[in-house]
This record gives C-alpha cells, structure tokens and sequence, in this order.
C-alpha cells in the first residue's frame, strides 16, 4: 500500500526544464532511495514530495492524515542551544515532559550523539550539527522521512553505518522513509527499491540489484557501478570470446566480478603494467587496454606474479549498445 504517490510531476525554475513528467510511490514502512548526478532534480523533487514547494503540473497524494518531514542538507539549528534542547524543538507539542526527555535521548542514539546531549549545538563539528538536524526530525512523529544527502560531511564508512541503523530503526518503527544521494554505494545497502533520476527524470525503477545487474542504459550502468566498457576487438586482446549476442561494432558493460584470472601457461602474462589494487575483500586488478583504457577484474585472492592467467568471463553482460 502506498503511502505517497506522485504522478506526472514537472517543474520549472526559469529556463530550465528540473523535472519533467516523475511518477514515484513509496510504499508504507518501507525505505526507498533517490539516486542521482548533482543536477538531475533530486532536491527539488523532494521540496516538491514534502509539500515545501508546488509544482507547475501533476499531482500528488498523501494518505490521510499523514505527516512528510524533509531533512534537508541546509539544516537549521540553534547554536546557543544544547543539542538536547535543539532536538526537543521538534517533538510534537502536547507530549509530557518526561516522554520529551526519553523520546530525545533515543533519537540522540539513533544518530550516535547520544553523549553530547548537554553540549551547546554551536560547539558541534558540521557533520555532528547534521545529525542534530535529523535527531530532530526523528522526534517530529513523521510517517514519511525525506533525507536529503543527510550525512553528505561524514566520512564514508560512518555515514554508511548511521544509514543501516537509521533504516533498521525505520523498519522496526513503520516510518516510511526516501533517502536521496548521488552515491549508489550508499543507497543500494538500505533501500528496498530505488528511483534512478536522470535529467529530471526518473529512468529506472527497482530492487537495488536490478539496478546494478540489469541498468537500462550506459549512464546508469556507469553511474551504479565500477564498469568495464569493452569494444569488439578488445576481447580479441584480452583472449576471450564473445557472446554471440555481441555485434561487430557494439560495446558493451561488465561488472568486475564478471571476469577472474585463472592460471595457465598459454594465458596473459600481466606484468608491470597490470596494476593491483587491495579492495577490502579482495584485490582489484587493471589490465591495460588499447588507447589508454583499462579492464578490472576482481579476485578474492591475490595473482602470482610469476605465472600467466588468462580471463575467464562468467557470461553475464551489465549493459549492451542497441
């Protein structure tokens, strides 16, 4: 059951056509991702889902009596505040003031600030002042959250680590939730169905793994992923055959991990102009192409130098030229 729906949603600033003909459901309780380049029309999208800003055209549908909340990357807080106090802002009025105490203090450890509770908010790094923006929204009793790049200063692997939790939290709670970034490294682990934005418009929809395994174009095949782009004649050079689906003339997509090297004598001798790379659960490895390219493979285990390999591909094509 959808919980927002949005049909035929255009809008223009100026000139420029922003979003043009977007139709998106979020389905209720679950968390649902926004992807996109800087400019496709992210922002304004959600301005325009949390009701912030109209469109010039289409139309959208809330379920009765529920609450949209958008965390914006512009957040606002009040310095001279505690984060505590900055937090309290936001829950609903008529709620006690011992449920406002507990209610805080559990949105503070959602978002890992639960120890700086008494610390003014204009003592905060940036990146801590953001989570005391989304700690407020926490508290709001919103039945859809819109996050706008919400962790876009913390490092990759703590903003990645707040997301998972956030999602679970969501989960657990019934909150529906959008989360919006350019980083599919982000979405992808917490979202159960992802909306791709392209020149404002939405191009893909699904699981994250149809998005990565099957990208409907070049652009999103390049954009969600690392992605080898192979002419004809360079599987000739790299010794394998191609499938007979492929053309003379077509290029194509592949996913490291579609391609492994494995040892034999007649194979490829990498060489010095192989570059490896550690890549957290295993190893990343460049095999140079004609006209200054390159093709990755990924292996869980590191190749010996000393020996020859030759590629083997799995069969599976990312992405295809028509």
């Amino acid at each position: 059951m959808s919980i927002l729906k949005a049909q035929h949603i255009s809008k223009r600033l100026g000139k420029v056509q922003v979003l043009a003909d977007v139709s998106l459901e979020l389905v209720t309780g679950r968390s649902h991702a926004l992807l996109g380049k800087s400019g496709s029309g992210k922002t304004t999208l959600a301005r325009i889902l949390s009701s912030l800003d109209k469109a010039d055209s289409g139309d959208m549908k809330i379920e009765k009596d529920k609450r949209v909340v958008l965390v914006q990357q512009d957040f606002v807080i009040w310095p001279s505040l505690t984060v505590r106090e900055n937090v309290a802002l936001g829950v609903t009025p008529g709620v006690n003031k011992k449920e406002i105490a507990n209610i805080v203090l559990d949105s503070l450890s959602k978002v890992r600030l639960d120890g700086l509770a008494e610390r003014k908010a204009g003592e905060l790094s940036y990146g801590q002042q953001q989570r005391v923006a989304l700690a407020r929204a926490l508290v709001s009793g919103a039945d859809v959250l819109i996050l706008d790049e919400p962790f876009a200063h913390l490092d990759p692997q703590g903003r990645r680590a707040i997301w998972r939790e956030l999602a679970f939290s969501f989960g657990e709670s019934g909150v529906t939730s959008l989360w919006i970034t350019h980083n599919p490294a982000d979405a992808f682990p917490v979202a159960d169905m992802v909306f791709c934005l392209e020149d404002g418009k939405i191009i893909q929809q699904g699981i994250p793994a149809d998005i990565y395994l099957h990208p409907v174009n070049r652009s999103i095949a390049e954009f969600s992923g690392r992605l080898n782009i192979l002419e004809y004649e360079d599987w000739k050079e790299l010794g394998l055959s191609p499938p007979d689906s492929v053309k003379n003339g077509q290029s194509v997509g592949i996913r490291p991990e579609s391609l492994t090297l494995v040892s034999d004598e007649s194979g490829l001798w990498l060489g010095s102009d192989t570059n490896e790379s550690f890549a957290g659960l295993g190893y990343s490895y460049s095999i140079p192409l004609k006209q200054g390219r390159e093709c990755l493979v990924t292996m869980l285990d590191r190749i010996d130098s000393d020996k020859r390999y030759r590629l083997k591909f799995s069969g599976m094509l990312c992405w295809q030229d028509k």
